[in-house]
């Protein structure tokens, strides 16, 4: 698999909750979705960065009684990095990223001696 897995931790009390990401393969094998529960917030909390070979998901909400945040990155080496799309609805991020070209396989035919 092309991505490597979480790196940093959520602080006790996450808002975010224990097992907050998942990825899904495409069952065509051209692309991955990778599904972030983000209860209660909006776009405007959410950040997601493209860095060289980095998907970066950023969150930060702020309450009256804390403010917690929340950060994940993913290596999307293989990836098209220019065609990731994130969508927010109903508490979930999904970012749809499709596999490049270069990376999918392609079947040789064996010539015949």
């Amino acid at each position: 698999m092309y991505f490597a897995t979480l790196t940093g931790s959520l602080p006790q009390g996450s808002i975010f909750g224990r097992r907050d990401y998942e990825i899904i393969k495409d069952e065509n094998g051209n692309g991955v979705t990778v599904e972030v529960e983000l209860p209660g917030l909006v776009p405007d909390d959410v950040e997601v960065t493209v860095e060289g070979d980095c998907l970066i998901i950023e969150a930060s909400k702020e309450t009256e009684r804390r403010s917690t945040s929340f950060r994940r990155e993913f290596n999307i080496e293989g990836f098209d990095k220019k065609s990731v799309k994130p969508v927010l609805a109903n508490g979930v991020l999904s970012v749809r990223i499709p596999m490049s070209k270069s990376s999918k396989p392609k079947k040789i035919k064996i010539a015949l001696a």
